[in-house]
């Protein structure tokens, strides 16, 4: 069994690989959003 240390972040990627898989128009686009609403679906 993993340690929470170990799962933490375990499904999360940094801004240097969203660059590299996403389209740069969809990159740019998500970029665009404000942090807050891409953590809550958009709904404040």
């Amino acid at each position: 069994m993993s340690t929470i240390p170990e799962l933490f972040g375990s499904m999360v990627f940094d801004d240097k690989v969203m660059r590299a898989r996403l389209s740069a128009d969809v990159y740019h686009s998500l970029k665009l959003v404000p942090a807050a609403d891409r953590h809550h679906g958009g709904k404040a």
